[in-house]
């Protein structure tokens, strides 16, 4: 069958795939099998220098298809590798426009997933492909600009970026629009805009509550644009959400939660149109909780918040829901001095996200982290140092909530760039537990895949004693999971021999020794 055949096989396959996050674990499993056959495709686009032949546009176009309704069906990761190699091959069969826009959808799926690097990458290798004269292009490169700065929460270089894509839409004929884009101008209206009010909204959260109205004022103005472009039902909940934060900001959040409460009945759409909805006013009325002082139906509607972003496949609504929780959560406790609670509430988003990592592999660490330290260093106990401990094992994963629920859950095998990508945890966990002002635990937590040799991951020092305890527990607990779908789970003893058998080098001798006299049941 030719390449061409193939991907067009592929992609009326996937376009039948039920979503990922929500799919039997058997339908996960043929899915897998199918992601390596079409990854082995682009893989074949990538390396064969043959590609300038008359099928080559339609080659490149179902190989695209294919990607987009991966990313649409939940399984962005997959779709964001395969990308890489399609956009490398349009980039050597076309030029203009064409090679352009292939960039774009690449520079587009980064953003989804927080690539940052990746991101401004990309959109570097499409600035080389058109001019500020192409319109069509040009607003598309401006716009995903700011989005990828808003996502970095440089709003205040975002915002310049989105007026400059509105200036070339304006200038786009219908005609174009109707050639470029899969949308109307309306709906393309929309999001321009709504990127803007979403900039001026988060800088009026993070200044100073007397640097506020200016922020607030901004937000209206632009939000006033957007409801001009109301032809269709989505923009008019978008606006309420909009209008809703704003009224918050300007503390009267009894009409910010009647707007966000009747956005969650939603009578007016359909159950996934909503679903792209539900998470922004469940943040809503996370924010109104938190102004109340009511901290546990805050935690609750933050859970509830990303729950429903995993139901609708969406990584970039994923992650920010990530992002905006954990703000909110630091301003709580800083501002209630509730530290304790919000940890646990932070496993517990954790425990939503990823079928694996939560409470009971969380506790499991902790339960193995404390035996160790116990029988390797007793004279080492005090209070102090079994809080650290306890907090360092229960959060060592947390760093996870900044990785894209379609990595975390993926049963094919991970390429090489998402086994990269799945390293980068222990530093977002050093990040985020610094960021709460929790300079030790965050180190520790750092260390969770670091050895005695520096030979682990992220970084080459070697890991302090408590560090390694919390290492060593953390692969006792992952070899005898029976909660891991791509592993057998091993028992106990297995577990232990091959910790013995394999790690002594990694490992203090004596360290080992207590691990092989643990019970596994305490």
């Amino acid at each position: 069958m030719s390449l061409h055949m193939e991907f067009l096989k592929m992609s009326r396959l996937f376009r039948d795939t039920v979503p990922v996050p929500t799919a039997s674990h058997h339908a996960q499993e043929v899915h897998a099998g199918n992601v390596e056959k079409w990854l082995d495709l682009t893989m074949e686009l990538e390396t064969n220098k043959w590609l300038r032949h008359h099928r080559v546009k339609q080659i490149l176009e179902h190989a695209l298809d294919c990607a987009l309704t991966l990313s649409s069906k939940g399984d962005e990761m997959t779709a964001w590798v395969g990308m890489t190699r399609i956009a490398s091959a349009a980039e050597r069969v076309f030029d203009g426009f064409q090679a352009a826009y292939y960039l774009s959808e690449m520079a587009y799926l980064s953003i989804q997933l927080f690539l940052h690097e990746h991101m401004h990458h990309y959109l570097h290798r499409m600035r080389q492909f058109f001019r500020e004269t192409d319109h069509p292009t040009a607003s598309r490169y401006w716009e995903l600009r700011g989005l990828g700065l808003s996502i970095q929460r440089k709003w205040p270089d975002a915002v310049p970026s989105f007026q400059l894509s509105l200036e070339h839409l304006e200038n786009c004929t219908q005609k174009e629009i109707k050639l470029r884009y899969r949308k109307t101008r309306e709906e393309l209206m929309v999001s321009r805009l709504s990127g803007i009010v979403d900039c001026f909204i988060s800088q009026g959260w993070e200044t100073d509550e007397t640097e506020r109205p200016r922020y607030v004022r901004e937000a209206q103005k632009y939000l006033t644009r957007l409801n001009q472009y109301q032809p269709f039902n989505e923009p008019s909940h978008l606006s309420s959400l909009k209008a809703a934060e704003i009224a918050l900001m300007k503390n009267n959040p009894e009409s910010a939660q009647i707007a966000a409460e009747r956005v969650l009945k939603g009578e007016s759409l359909s159950s996934r149109k909503l679903a792209a909805f539900r998470p922004e006013a469940h943040f809503i009325l996370a924010r109104v909780s938190d102004i109340e002082g009511n901290g546990p139906a805050m935690l609750s509607h933050i859970t509830q918040a990303l729950m429903e972003s995993l139901r609708f496949p969406d990584a970039v609504q994923e992650l920010r829901v990530v992002d905006n929780a954990l703000a909110l959560i630091r301003g709580h406790a800083i501002r209630h001095g509730a530290l304790d609670p919000i940890l646990e509430a932070m496993v517990i988003m954790l425990e939503a996200k990823d079928w694996y990592t939560g409470r009971d592999h969380s506790k499991s660490v902790v339960n193995y982290t404390l035996q160790l330290w116990d029988g390797w260093h007793p004279e080492q106990t005090s209070r102090e140092i079994l809080k650290e401990l306890y907090w360092a094992g229960y959060l060592h994963d947390i760093g996870k909530l900044r990785l894209p629920r379609s990595l975390l859950n993926k049963i094919a095998p991970l390429s090489d760039e998402e086994w990269r990508l799945i390293r980068l945890h222990p530093a977002y966990s050093k990040d985020i537990l610094t960021w709460f002002g929790l300079d030790r635990i965050a180190a520790l937590t750092g260390e969770h895949h670091q050895d005695a040799k520096g030979t682990g991951y992220p970084g080459r020092e070697p890991a302090s004693p408590m560090g390694m305890c919390i290492a060593i527990a953390d692969i006792l607990e992952a070899s005898t999971s029976s909660n891991r779908k791509y592993k057998q789970p091993k028992t106990f003893a297995e577990a232990i021999d091959e910790l013995v058998n394999f790690s002594q080098e990694r490992y203090p001798e004596d360290l080992i020794r207590v691990a092989a006299s643990l019970n596994a049941d305490a």
